[in-house]
Protein backbone atom coordinates (compact mmCIF):
# COMPACT_ATOMS: atom_id res chain seq x y z
CA UNK A 1 0.00 0.00 0.00
CA UNK A 2 1.40 3.50 -0.60
CA UNK A 3 2.64 5.98 2.36
CA UNK A 4 0.29 8.92 2.21
CA UNK A 5 1.12 12.72 3.15
CA UNK A 6 -1.69 13.71 5.16
CA UNK A 7 -2.65 17.33 6.30
CA UNK A 8 -4.47 17.54 9.58
CA UNK A 9 -6.44 20.68 10.26
CA UNK A 10 -7.67 20.61 13.78
CA UNK A 11 -9.60 22.84 16.57
CA UNK A 12 -7.31 20.99 19.38
CA UNK A 13 -3.85 21.88 20.58
CA UNK A 14 -1.71 18.87 20.27
CA UNK A 15 -0.69 20.00 23.57
CA UNK A 16 -4.24 21.02 25.14
CA UNK A 17 -3.71 18.68 28.57
CA UNK A 18 -6.37 16.26 27.00
CA UNK A 19 -4.96 13.34 24.98
CA UNK A 20 -7.60 12.73 22.15
CA UNK A 21 -9.35 11.24 19.07
CA UNK A 22 -7.03 13.45 16.87
CA UNK A 23 -3.76 12.51 18.91
CA UNK A 24 -4.20 9.09 18.85
CA UNK A 25 -5.26 9.17 15.17
CA UNK A 26 -2.68 10.65 13.52
CA UNK A 27 0.18 9.53 15.89
CA UNK A 28 -0.69 5.79 14.60
CA UNK A 29 -1.05 6.97 10.86
CA UNK A 30 2.60 8.29 11.65
CA UNK A 31 3.79 4.84 12.95
CA UNK A 32 2.15 2.94 10.16
CA UNK A 33 4.77 4.72 8.02
CA UNK A 34 2.67 8.07 6.48
CA UNK A 35 3.82 11.66 6.81
CA UNK A 36 1.36 13.85 9.03
CA UNK A 37 1.34 17.66 9.04
CA UNK A 38 -1.41 18.68 12.02
CA UNK A 39 -2.66 22.20 12.26
CA UNK A 40 -3.74 23.42 15.29
CA UNK A 41 -5.93 26.35 15.95
CA UNK A 42 -4.50 29.33 14.39
CA UNK A 43 -3.25 32.08 16.45
CA UNK A 44 -3.07 36.14 15.89
CA UNK A 45 -0.61 37.89 16.82
CA UNK A 46 1.55 41.30 15.82
CA UNK A 47 3.20 41.34 12.47
CA UNK A 48 5.97 42.95 14.73
CA UNK A 49 6.09 39.95 17.22
CA UNK A 50 9.63 38.53 16.16
CA UNK A 51 8.54 34.82 16.97
CA UNK A 52 5.43 35.40 14.78
CA UNK A 53 6.11 32.92 12.28
CA UNK A 54 5.62 29.82 13.66
CA UNK A 55 8.14 27.42 12.86
CA UNK A 56 7.36 23.05 12.44
CA UNK A 57 8.08 21.25 15.24
CA UNK A 58 7.72 17.30 15.51
CA UNK A 59 6.31 15.57 18.65
CA UNK A 60 8.06 12.40 19.69
CA UNK A 61 5.28 10.45 17.93
CA UNK A 62 6.52 11.88 14.54
CA UNK A 63 3.82 14.15 13.97
CA UNK A 64 4.69 17.14 12.45
CA UNK A 65 3.36 20.50 13.99
CA UNK A 66 2.36 23.34 12.63
CA UNK A 67 0.36 26.92 14.49
CA UNK A 68 -0.28 29.02 11.96
CA UNK A 69 0.51 32.67 12.86
CA UNK A 70 -2.56 35.28 11.64
CA UNK A 71 -1.76 38.87 11.57
CA UNK A 72 -4.28 40.43 13.62
CA UNK A 73 -5.64 42.52 11.15
CA UNK A 74 -6.55 39.72 9.13
CA UNK A 75 -10.36 39.61 10.61
CA UNK A 76 -12.21 36.67 10.64
CA UNK A 77 -16.19 37.00 10.02
CA UNK A 78 -18.24 35.93 7.40
CA UNK A 79 -17.51 38.97 4.89
CA UNK A 80 -14.34 39.77 2.86
CA UNK A 81 -12.19 39.52 6.21
CA UNK A 82 -13.47 35.94 6.75
CA UNK A 83 -12.10 34.97 3.12
CA UNK A 84 -8.92 36.56 3.82
CA UNK A 85 -8.54 35.04 6.72
CA UNK A 86 -9.27 31.69 4.88
CA UNK A 87 -6.94 31.97 1.75
CA UNK A 88 -4.36 33.51 4.16
CA UNK A 89 -4.40 30.03 6.56
CA UNK A 90 -4.51 27.87 3.09
CA UNK A 91 -1.47 29.47 1.50
CA UNK A 92 0.48 29.24 4.93
CA UNK A 93 -0.71 25.29 5.66
CA UNK A 94 0.41 24.52 1.51
CA UNK A 95 3.99 27.08 1.83
CA UNK A 96 4.60 24.56 5.03
CA UNK A 97 3.74 21.20 3.54
CA UNK A 98 4.90 21.50 0.14
CA UNK A 99 8.01 23.48 0.78
CA UNK A 100 9.70 22.34 4.25
CA UNK A 101 7.80 18.91 4.10
CA UNK A 102 7.64 17.78 0.52
CA UNK A 103 4.34 17.08 0.60
CA UNK A 104 2.91 17.15 -2.95
CA UNK A 105 -0.52 14.51 -3.33
CA UNK A 106 -2.15 14.92 -0.28
CA UNK A 107 -4.68 13.70 2.14
CA UNK A 108 -6.83 16.37 3.40
CA UNK A 109 -7.91 15.64 7.32
CA UNK A 110 -10.45 17.78 8.83
CA UNK A 111 -11.76 17.50 12.40
CA UNK A 112 -14.11 20.71 12.53
CA UNK A 113 -16.53 22.27 9.80
CA UNK A 114 -14.75 26.06 9.95
CA UNK A 115 -11.84 24.11 7.79
CA UNK A 116 -14.68 23.30 5.14
CA UNK A 117 -13.47 26.42 2.98
CA UNK A 118 -10.15 23.85 2.67
CA UNK A 119 -11.88 21.15 0.44
CA UNK A 120 -10.56 21.61 -2.92
CA UNK A 121 -8.56 24.11 -2.65
CA UNK A 122 -5.32 22.28 -1.14
CA UNK A 123 -4.57 20.28 -4.43
CA UNK A 124 -5.54 17.42 -2.02
CA UNK A 125 -6.59 13.99 -3.53
CA UNK A 126 -9.02 13.00 -1.25
CA UNK A 127 -10.61 14.96 1.44
CA UNK A 128 -11.51 13.27 4.93
CA UNK A 129 -14.10 14.51 7.47
CA UNK A 130 -13.66 12.54 10.41
CA UNK A 131 -16.58 13.83 13.25
CA UNK A 132 -15.34 13.15 16.60
CA UNK A 133 -17.94 16.49 18.50
CA UNK A 134 -21.44 17.52 17.50
CA UNK A 135 -20.08 20.98 16.80
CA UNK A 136 -23.45 22.29 16.64
CA UNK A 137 -24.32 21.64 20.17
CA UNK A 138 -21.88 23.74 21.63
CA UNK A 139 -23.01 27.51 22.93
CA UNK A 140 -20.85 29.60 20.20
CA UNK A 141 -21.60 30.04 16.20
CA UNK A 142 -24.23 27.35 16.56
CA UNK A 143 -25.71 28.58 12.91
CA UNK A 144 -22.49 28.88 10.78
CA UNK A 145 -21.59 25.84 12.17
CA UNK A 146 -24.29 23.77 11.05
CA UNK A 147 -23.84 25.49 7.63
CA UNK A 148 -20.39 24.77 7.33
CA UNK A 149 -20.54 21.07 8.25
CA UNK A 150 -23.22 20.72 5.82
CA UNK A 151 -20.46 21.71 3.01
CA UNK A 152 -18.21 19.77 4.81
CA UNK A 153 -20.05 16.38 4.76
CA UNK A 154 -21.53 16.78 1.37
CA UNK A 155 -17.65 17.68 -0.30
CA UNK A 156 -15.62 15.59 1.48
CA UNK A 157 -15.07 12.04 -0.03
CA UNK A 158 -14.84 9.69 3.04
CA UNK A 159 -16.65 10.58 6.56
CA UNK A 160 -16.06 8.77 9.78
CA UNK A 161 -18.42 9.38 12.76
CA UNK A 162 -17.27 8.84 16.21
CA UNK A 163 -20.91 8.32 17.72
CA UNK A 164 -24.12 6.71 16.78
CA UNK A 165 -26.03 9.42 17.18
CA UNK A 166 -23.24 11.68 15.31
CA UNK A 167 -23.86 9.47 12.00
CA UNK A 168 -27.76 9.46 12.33
CA UNK A 169 -27.49 12.98 12.94
CA UNK A 170 -25.64 13.57 9.60
CA UNK A 171 -26.98 10.80 7.34
CA UNK A 172 -29.26 13.37 5.39
CA UNK A 173 -25.67 15.08 4.35
CA UNK A 174 -23.30 12.45 3.07
CA UNK A 175 -24.57 9.11 0.94
CA UNK A 176 -21.84 6.93 3.48
CA UNK A 177 -20.87 7.46 7.35
CA UNK A 178 -18.52 5.43 8.63
CA UNK A 179 -18.72 4.71 12.18
CA UNK A 180 -15.54 4.63 13.96
CA UNK A 181 -15.58 4.93 17.90
CA UNK A 182 -12.96 5.93 19.65
CA UNK A 183 -10.57 3.14 20.65
CA UNK A 184 -8.63 2.23 23.84
CA UNK A 185 -4.81 1.79 24.83
CA UNK A 186 -5.73 -1.06 27.36
CA UNK A 187 -1.98 -1.74 27.96
CA UNK A 188 -1.67 1.76 29.46
CA UNK A 189 -4.91 2.09 31.43
CA UNK A 190 -4.60 -1.58 32.76
CA UNK A 191 -1.41 -0.61 34.67
CA UNK A 192 -4.13 0.66 37.17
CA UNK A 193 -6.30 -2.82 37.67
CA UNK A 194 -6.54 -5.34 40.18
CA UNK A 195 -8.76 -7.92 40.94
CA UNK A 196 -9.76 -6.72 44.59
CA UNK A 197 -11.45 -3.68 45.46
CA UNK A 198 -9.42 -0.93 47.18
CA UNK A 199 -6.21 -3.16 46.98
CA UNK A 200 -4.15 -0.35 45.58
CA UNK A 201 -2.04 0.76 48.90
CA UNK A 202 -1.70 4.79 49.31
CA UNK A 203 1.73 4.68 48.68
CA UNK A 204 1.02 4.06 44.85
CA UNK A 205 -1.15 7.04 44.57
CA UNK A 206 -0.21 10.41 43.22
CA UNK A 207 0.99 12.59 46.13
CA UNK A 208 -1.61 14.93 45.57
CA UNK A 209 -4.22 12.78 46.39
CA UNK A 210 -2.84 10.98 49.14
CA UNK A 211 -4.79 13.45 51.97
CA UNK A 212 -7.91 12.07 50.77
CA UNK A 213 -10.24 10.02 52.90
CA UNK A 214 -13.05 7.85 52.08
CA UNK A 215 -14.17 6.55 48.66
CA UNK A 216 -13.33 8.79 45.94
CA UNK A 217 -14.93 8.94 42.36
CA UNK A 218 -13.19 10.30 39.65
CA UNK A 219 -13.29 11.83 35.86
CA UNK A 220 -11.23 12.95 33.44
CA UNK A 221 -11.55 14.85 30.74
CA UNK A 222 -12.95 18.25 29.97
CA UNK A 223 -14.33 20.34 32.59
CA UNK A 224 -16.99 21.79 30.75
CA UNK A 225 -20.61 23.15 31.30
CA UNK A 226 -21.36 19.62 29.70
CA UNK A 227 -21.09 18.13 33.07
CA UNK A 228 -24.06 18.37 34.88
CA UNK A 229 -23.17 20.64 37.53
CA UNK A 230 -26.38 20.66 39.71
CA UNK A 231 -26.23 16.64 40.27
CA UNK A 232 -22.70 16.53 41.02
CA UNK A 233 -23.19 18.93 43.51
CA UNK A 234 -26.45 17.29 45.20
CA UNK A 235 -24.20 13.89 45.60
CA UNK A 236 -21.40 15.78 46.94
CA UNK A 237 -23.81 17.14 49.59
CA UNK A 238 -25.76 14.24 50.20
CA UNK A 239 -22.58 12.31 50.56
CA UNK A 240 -19.79 13.82 51.82
CA UNK A 241 -18.05 10.95 52.53
CA UNK A 242 -17.44 10.96 48.97
CA UNK A 243 -15.17 12.72 47.60
CA UNK A 244 -15.87 13.97 43.49
CA UNK A 245 -12.32 14.37 42.26
CA UNK A 246 -11.75 15.62 38.89
CA UNK A 247 -8.95 15.95 36.72
CA UNK A 248 -8.54 17.89 33.33
CA UNK A 249 -8.69 21.32 31.71
CA UNK A 250 -11.74 24.16 32.22
CA UNK A 251 -13.27 24.31 28.75
CA UNK A 252 -16.21 26.61 27.57
CA UNK A 253 -17.02 27.66 30.91
CA UNK A 254 -16.05 30.59 33.34
CA UNK A 255 -13.47 29.02 35.87
CA UNK A 256 -14.81 31.11 38.70
CA UNK A 257 -17.70 29.61 38.49
CA UNK A 258 -16.46 26.24 39.15
CA UNK A 259 -14.38 28.32 41.88
CA UNK A 260 -17.55 29.01 43.47
CA UNK A 261 -19.22 25.26 43.35
CA UNK A 262 -15.49 23.96 44.52
CA UNK A 263 -15.89 26.56 47.73
CA UNK A 264 -19.40 25.36 48.14
CA UNK A 265 -18.40 21.89 47.94
CA UNK A 266 -15.78 20.50 49.69
CA UNK A 267 -15.37 17.18 48.50
CA UNK A 268 -15.50 18.13 44.99
CA UNK A 269 -11.57 18.21 44.21
CA UNK A 270 -10.21 19.75 40.97
CA UNK A 271 -6.67 19.24 40.04
CA UNK A 272 -6.71 20.65 37.03
CA UNK A 273 -5.09 18.49 33.47
CA UNK A 274 -3.02 15.85 34.32
CA UNK A 275 -0.53 13.98 32.06
CA UNK A 276 -2.01 11.13 29.96
CA UNK A 277 0.65 9.29 31.33
CA UNK A 278 -0.45 9.50 34.78
CA UNK A 279 -4.28 8.90 34.84
CA UNK A 280 -3.66 5.36 35.50
CA UNK A 281 -1.60 6.19 38.67
CA UNK A 282 -4.88 8.53 39.69
CA UNK A 283 -6.87 5.51 38.56
CA UNK A 284 -5.75 3.34 41.07
CA UNK A 285 -7.05 5.58 43.84
CA UNK A 286 -10.74 5.54 42.37
CA UNK A 287 -13.20 3.48 43.77
CA UNK A 288 -15.42 4.53 40.74
CA UNK A 289 -15.46 6.25 37.86
CA UNK A 290 -17.30 9.35 36.30
CA UNK A 291 -19.55 10.48 33.24
CA UNK A 292 -21.89 12.34 34.84
CA UNK A 293 -23.14 14.56 31.74
CA UNK A 294 -26.38 16.94 31.38
CA UNK A 295 -28.89 14.77 29.70
CA UNK A 296 -30.75 15.63 26.65
CA UNK A 297 -28.58 18.64 25.87
CA UNK A 298 -25.48 19.34 24.32
CA UNK A 299 -23.79 16.28 25.84
CA UNK A 300 -26.27 13.94 24.26
CA UNK A 301 -23.92 12.79 20.95
CA UNK A 302 -20.84 12.27 23.06
CA UNK A 303 -19.42 8.85 22.64
CA UNK A 304 -17.10 9.02 25.42
CA UNK A 305 -13.49 8.18 25.01
CA UNK A 306 -13.14 7.73 28.54
CA UNK A 307 -15.59 4.57 28.73
CA UNK A 308 -13.12 2.23 27.55
CA UNK A 309 -9.99 3.73 29.69
CA UNK A 310 -12.28 3.66 33.01
CA UNK A 311 -13.34 -0.14 31.81
CA UNK A 312 -9.82 -1.32 31.13
CA UNK A 313 -8.93 -0.59 34.62
CA UNK A 314 -11.72 -2.98 35.82
CA UNK A 315 -13.22 0.20 37.69
CA UNK A 316 -17.11 0.50 38.71
CA UNK A 317 -18.61 3.47 36.16
CA UNK A 318 -21.44 5.02 36.54
CA UNK A 319 -23.47 7.51 33.84
CA UNK A 320 -25.84 9.43 33.11
CA UNK A 321 -27.90 8.11 30.67
CA UNK A 322 -26.27 9.77 27.34
CA UNK A 323 -27.29 8.28 23.88
CA UNK A 324 -24.47 6.61 23.12
CA UNK A 325 -23.74 5.01 26.72
CA UNK A 326 -27.21 3.47 27.11
CA UNK A 327 -26.51 2.31 22.93
CA UNK A 328 -23.41 0.50 23.66
CA UNK A 329 -23.61 -0.33 27.40
CA UNK A 330 -25.50 -1.50 30.65
CA UNK A 331 -25.23 -2.85 34.27
CA UNK A 332 -23.40 -3.95 35.89
CA UNK A 333 -20.38 -3.47 33.30
CA UNK A 334 -21.88 0.72 33.28
CA UNK A 335 -24.57 1.76 36.22
CA UNK A 336 -26.78 4.00 34.66
CA UNK A 337 -28.66 6.89 35.84
CA UNK A 338 -31.12 9.92 35.43
CA UNK A 339 -31.04 12.87 38.34
CA UNK A 340 -28.85 13.32 41.46
CA UNK A 341 -30.93 10.94 43.67
CA UNK A 342 -30.65 8.38 41.04
CA UNK A 343 -26.82 8.76 40.12
CA UNK A 344 -25.84 8.70 43.69
CA UNK A 345 -28.04 5.35 44.38
CA UNK A 346 -25.99 4.07 41.31
CA UNK A 347 -22.40 5.24 43.08
CA UNK A 348 -23.39 3.89 45.76
CA UNK A 349 -24.86 0.25 43.72
CA UNK A 350 -21.47 0.27 41.89
CA UNK A 351 -19.09 0.59 44.92
CA UNK A 352 -21.12 -1.81 47.12
CA UNK A 353 -21.36 -4.74 43.82
CA UNK A 354 -18.11 -4.33 43.00
CA UNK A 355 -16.05 -7.75 42.96
CA UNK A 356 -13.00 -9.31 41.03
CA UNK A 357 -15.47 -11.12 38.96
CA UNK A 358 -16.71 -7.78 37.83
CA UNK A 359 -14.05 -6.35 37.62
CA UNK A 360 -12.62 -8.75 35.45
CA UNK A 361 -15.53 -8.21 33.14
CA UNK A 362 -15.33 -4.71 32.45
CA UNK A 363 -11.57 -5.10 31.63
CA UNK A 364 -13.48 -7.78 29.07
CA UNK A 365 -15.10 -5.33 27.19
CA UNK A 366 -11.80 -3.73 25.70
CA UNK A 367 -10.68 -6.31 24.28
CA UNK A 368 -10.66 -6.06 20.27
CA UNK A 369 -10.96 -1.93 20.55
CA UNK A 370 -7.85 -0.97 20.62
CA UNK A 371 -6.92 2.44 18.58
CA UNK A 372 -4.79 0.33 16.46
CA UNK A 373 -7.68 -1.67 15.35
CA UNK A 374 -9.87 1.41 14.43
CA UNK A 375 -7.02 3.10 12.56
CA UNK A 376 -6.03 0.70 10.59
CA UNK A 377 -9.87 0.12 9.83
CA UNK A 378 -9.48 3.87 9.01
CA UNK A 379 -6.72 3.50 7.00
CA UNK A 380 -8.61 1.13 4.61
CA UNK A 381 -11.50 2.93 4.21
CA UNK A 382 -8.73 6.08 3.03
CA UNK A 383 -6.99 3.38 0.49
CA UNK A 384 -9.98 1.61 -0.98
CA UNK A 385 -11.13 5.75 -2.06
CA UNK A 386 -7.59 6.05 -3.45
CA UNK A 387 -8.23 2.69 -5.30
CA UNK A 388 -5.42 1.51 -3.88
CA UNK A 389 -6.24 -1.48 -2.28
Amino acid sequence: MPLLDIICFSHLSWDRGLFQRPQQIMSRLVARGHKVLYVEKKAFKSLRDPERTAAVRTDESGVHLFLPVMPPSVVENSGWGGRLAEHYLRSRVQRVARGQLGMREVVLWNYHPNYAHTVGRMGERLAVYDCMDDHRAFMDGRNQVVAREQVLLRKSDVVFAGGLKMRADRLAHAPEIHFFPCGVEVEHFVQAYDDAPGAAPRESWPEDIRDLEGPILGYWGAVDYRIDWELMQAVAAARRDWTLLLLGPVAKMPEAELQAILAAHPNIRWLGPRPYDLLPAYARAFAGCLMPWVEGGDAESINPTKALEYLATGRPVISTRIHDVVAQYEPPAVELASGAADFEAACARALEGDSPERRRARRDLTDGKSWDAMVAGMEAHLFRALGSE
